[in-house]
């Protein structure tokens, strides 16, 4: 039998457990939104460094007597542009294990909760569960979002990367639709 405790200690102890899950709430939010203005300012800069790397190729293909000048040009952007790939893909993998630990810390309070004094004390089950707001999969589908951005930048630099690897050393990818052919 758990030793007694009264109402006002049970709604203590809730408070507390409560406040330090809107605490790693809060950190959820914060990372999140530092990682994708991060990642925002990385696709951009590589947006406009790209571009850059091409109106280098057309002023090569209009003065070709200085093509040989310029090969060194082009390999240093494909080497920044290989540097920003490295970032955005240390960036979004940080930012994912930064919100799992928050998430992880969450789940851990309301395992606490249930564990030691919602299933043990009547008067802690008439207080609302620690996540989800009473519904059991209300708090994992809340977490879905700040723990799959980081994973599709993740995957967007890693793509990105294959395509700018491919170009510095000269190996060209052609993408082609699947296309099926009805026979009549």
């Amino acid at each position: 039998m758990p030793p007694s405790i009264d109402d006002a200690e049970i709604r203590e102890i809730y408070s507390i457990y409560r406040s330090y899950s809107e605490h790693e709430n809060d950190l959820i939010n914060h990372r999140t939104t530092w990682g994708i203005t991060i990642q925002s300012f990385v696709i951009a800069t590589f947006g406009f460094c790209y571009q850059k790397k091409y109106e280098i190729a057309e002023k090569i293909i209009m003065a070709s007597d200085k093509i040989e000048r310029m090969q060194p040009d082009i390999f240093d952007f494909n080497i920044l542009l290989l540097f920003l790939v490295v970032i955005g893909s240390v960036t979004a993998t940080s930012t994912y294990y930064s919100v799992w630990a928050a998430t992880k810390a969450i789940y851990q309070l309301d395992k606490y909760w249930n564990e030691g004094f919602r299933m043990k004390y009547d008067h802690a089950r008439a207080l609302p569960p620690m996540m989800g707001g009473g519904h059991p999969e209300s708090g994992r589908m809340g977490q879905w979002l700040p723990l799959s951005l980081p994973v599709f930048f993740i995957v967007f630099w890693c793509i990105v990367g294959v395509f700018i690897v491919s170009s510095a050393v000269g190996v060209s990818i052609k993408i082609t639709p699947y296309r099926t052919f009805i026979n009549p």
